[in-house]
C-alpha cells in the first residue's frame, strides 16, 4: 500500500498541475520496471511547450526499405474481371433459390398464418433440398459427433454411442489443442479432408483424390463466393478484397 500512498495525495490535490500528477505516477513509489521520466515539458494550450519530434524511422534492412517505399507507391490495382469484359450471359443469371417465385410463395405463407383463405392449406418448397423444412429427421449420428464435439466433456457420458464417441475424437486430435475453437489450415481440417478423400475414391469406383485437392466451405454459396474473389482479384494482389 505505501508504494501507492504518493500517488494517493498527489491526486487529492487541486486540478492545475497535470504535470505534477504525471510526474508522480513516473516517480519512484512504483515498481522500478514500471518507472518513466517525469513530464518536463508538457505540451498542449497554454503550457508554452513544443510536442517532441519523431524520432526517425529506423529500417532492419535495407530490403524492408525498399518493400515499405514500394508499397507507398504502389499504384491502384488492375481488375482482371470487370462488368465491361466479363461475358454478359454472366450478368444475365438468375437465382432461383431466392427468385420471385419464392418471394411469392413467402407472401402466400404469411396471408395463410393471417387466416386468409386459400384453395390449400400449406405452401411446398421445391426450389431447394431443404430437407429439415420439409420434415425429415436429422441424422442423429452428426449431430452426436457435433455435440460432442463442441463439448468434449460429453465424451465420458454413457448417453453417446462409441461409434460417435471415437469419431469425434478423431476430429478433435486433428484440431489445434484438441478444440474446435483453434484455427485450421486454410482448406480445412486436414483429417475431414482426408475423410472426404476417402469417399471420393470409395465412390468414383477406386480413383486415387488428394486431399490437398480438397477445400472445406461452409455451403456451397461460400464456396461460390471464394471462387469470386478469385477471379476480381487484381494482378499480383495475392488476398482478394
Amino acid at each position: 500500500m505505501h508504494r501507492f500512498s504518493g500517488l494517493a495525495k498527489e491526486a487529492a490535490r487541486p486540478a492545475g498541475h497535470p504535470e505534477r500528477l504525471v510526474a508522480s505516477l513516473a516517480g519512484s513509489s512504483l515498481p522500478r520496471r514500471s518507472r518513466a521520466p517525469p513530464l518536463l515539458h508538457p505540451s498542449g494550450p497554454g503550457s508554452g511547450g513544443a510536442p517532441p519530434r519523431q524520432p526517425p524511422v529506423r529500417w532492419r534492412s535495407s530490403a524492408a526499405k525498399a518493400s515499405a517505399v514500394q508499397m507507398k507507391e504502389k499504384p491502384a490495382r488492375e481488375k482482371i474481371l470487370t462488368l465491361e469484359s466479363m461475358n454478359p450471359q454472366v450478368k444475365a443469371v438468375e437465382y432461383a433459390v431466392r427468385g420471385p417465385i419464392v418471394l411469392k410463395a413467402g407472401e402466400i405463407e404469411k396471408e395463410l398464418r393471417k387466416g386468409i383463405k386459400k384453395p390449400f392449406t400449406e405452401v411446398i418448397k421445391a426450389n431447394i433440398g431443404d430437407a429439415h423444412a420439409m420434415g425429415q429427421q436429422p441424422i442423429t449420428f452428426l449431430r452426436q459427433v457435433v455435440a460432442l464435439c463442441t463439448y468434449p466433456n460429453l465424451l465420458d457420458s454413457p448417453s453417446f454411442p462409441e461409434d460417435s464417441k471415437k469419431r469425434a475424437r478423431r476430429i478433435l486430435q486433428g484440431c489445434g489443442g484438441n478444440s474446435l475453437g483453434s484455427y485450421s489450415a486454410s482448406q480445412g481440417v486436414n483429417c475431414i479432408r482426408e475423410d472426404v478423400a476417402a469417399y471420393i475414391e470409395r465412390r468414383d469406383g477406386g480413383i486415387p483424390a488428394d486431399p490437398d485437392n480438397i477445400y472445406l466451405t461452409t455451403g456451397a454459396s461460400d464456396g461460390i463466393a471464394t471462387i469470386l474473389k478469385i477471379l476480381v482479384s487484381g494482378v499480383g494482389d495475392p488476398e482478394p478484397a
